[in-house]
């Protein structure tokens, strides 16, 4: 796993990338200049990872799940089994990464470092919000719908909460007492939903 901690630079233009990277490179000519740019940003796009392009600053994503339709919504934490998102509607879905097949809207990342140096616009720290995880999230959720990675769906609520499974209740409404009792192992879960009071 990529190291979270890194500080990347978030940008939506790449051309725009190249020339700041080339007003940092020094040559004689100008085709030399974009030349050697162009080789420090595909050096530097290869050592971006998958994790490092969630370092996102209020981006509406796009993700295509397995199992599961496709979700769109604001990325509000991250962490190394999971990424939580809130949908238009401010809905929280906690999603594992095992079931993230594509992402739309990731902007591309690079070290700061690399465009700093002369570039006229300054460097703006990526927010962190990385450090969410299964057990920290699931402990602040009640009512919730469950899909596992098998394809299995329910709603209900939140019994307990282990080192690495749920105690889930499930039920047909919320409202209703008679809970069947289910333990789910967090490696089993492609996405949980909180869900507002009274469904």
């Amino acid at each position: 796993m990529a190291d979270l901690e890194q500080e990347w630079t978030l940008t939506t233009d790449p051309d725009g990338l190249l020339a700041e990277a080339a007003a940092s490179v020094q040559s004689d000519s100008d085709a030399d200049v974009l030349g050697e740019a162009a080789e420090i940003l595909t050096a530097e796009r290869a050592r971006v990872h998958w994790e490092d392009r969630w370092q996102l600053d209020g981006a509406v994503v796009r993700l295509a799940c397995q199992p599961g339709p496709d979700l769109t919504g604001t990325a509000l934490s991250i962490g190394p089994d999971l990424l939580v998102l809130a949908d238009r509607d401010g809905t929280e879905h906690a999603v594992s990464w095992i079931s993230v097949m594509r992402a739309s809207g990731l902007p591309t990342v690079l070290h700061p470092e690399l465009i700093e140096a002369r570039s006229d616009r300054p460097i703006r720290p990526v927010p962190k919000i990385h450090g969410t995880s299964w057990s920290r999230w699931l402990r602040e959720s009640l009512d919730v719908r469950v899909m596992c990675a098998d394809g299995w769906q329910a709603q209900g609520r939140v019994l307990g909460v282990g080192a690495d499974h749920l105690d889930f209740g499930l039920c047909e409404g919320l409202a209703d007492a008679r809970l069947e009792a289910w333990a789910i192992p967090f490696r089993s879960l492609a996405r949980v939903s909180r869900l507002r009071t009274g469904g």
